[in-house]
């Protein structure tokens, strides 16, 4: 599985030296007199920044531990149907990472109860509406209150922007930690990506990337940004 799971960016300034209007050296006076312009040891980066900039997280960008506090489980005494429209609820915020008001519906309004059973049900979260199957564990004999179960995706999940950014400013920073913690300033983008939609698993089609220092020189580090098997938002580098 690839590794889990925003603005305008404080730019590295790169001072390049410049060619005077005669076209000498850098450094040097121009013929007409002018200043010099000192050349800069800063390395010439090759390409741009994507669409969006990252200096941070975004504000409304939640925490894994701050999802838990925001939809609690459901209590011991709920009803199956209650604990798994929670659940649902739960994981919904745990792929989007922005609050929001999550609808859940269930077919018929009730969760089959039999062992094996399977009930489709929905939730819908900033105008996305997000398919869930309910399944009964086969080899726990169910009652109305105690009962196992999971819920998992119907091969789509949501894609939202702030998810992405978020998830991306979390991954450099493990990464600069673990590599080059003294490196240069963050300066990292991605595509401009909606707010939020339904998308299959797999490649979104979206980039991320992040500056770095390399061995004296400075490359850009490029991702893809995937839903994996769970409905979250990963990167890979391709």
């Amino acid at each position: 599985m690839s590794v889990r799971s925003i603005g305008s960016l404080l730019v590295v300034s790169a001072l390049l030296g410049a060619a005077g209007c005669d076209g000498g050296p850098p450094g040097l006076p121009p013929a007409s007199g002018g200043p010099s312009v000192e050349a800069s040891a800063t390395p010439a980066v090759e390409g741009d920044d994507l669409a969006v900039k990252i200096i941070k997280p975004p504000p409304d960008y939640l925490s894994i531990d701050e999802v838990f506090d925001a939809v609690p489980p459901a209590g011991a005494d709920a009803t199956v149907l209650a604990q798994v429209i929670e659940k649902i609820r739960q994981e919904t915020l745990i792929l989007g990472r922005v609050k929001g008001g999550i609808a859940v519906k269930c077919a018929g309004g009730r969760v089959a109860l039999s062992a094996g059973a399977k009930t489709r049900c929905t939730a819908t979260y900033a105008r996305v509406t997000i398919p869930w199957i309910v399944t009964i564990d086969a080899g726990v004999a169910p009652t109305d209150r105690l009962v196992r179960y999971r819920v998992t995706l119907e091969g789509k999940s949501v894609l939202r922007a702030k998810a992405v950014y978020g998830a991306f400013w979390d991954l450099y920073m493990v990464v600069r930690e673990k590599v080059n913690p003294d490196g240069i300033d963050p300066r990292l983008s991605c595509d401009a990506i909606p707010d939020a939609q339904l998308a299959d698993l797999g490649r979104t089609g979206h980039r991320c990337q992040y500056l770095e220092d390399f061995v004296g020189t400075q490359r850009w580090v490029r991702y893809d940004v995937l839903l994996d098997g769970s409905g979250a938002v990963t990167f890979d580098q391709p």
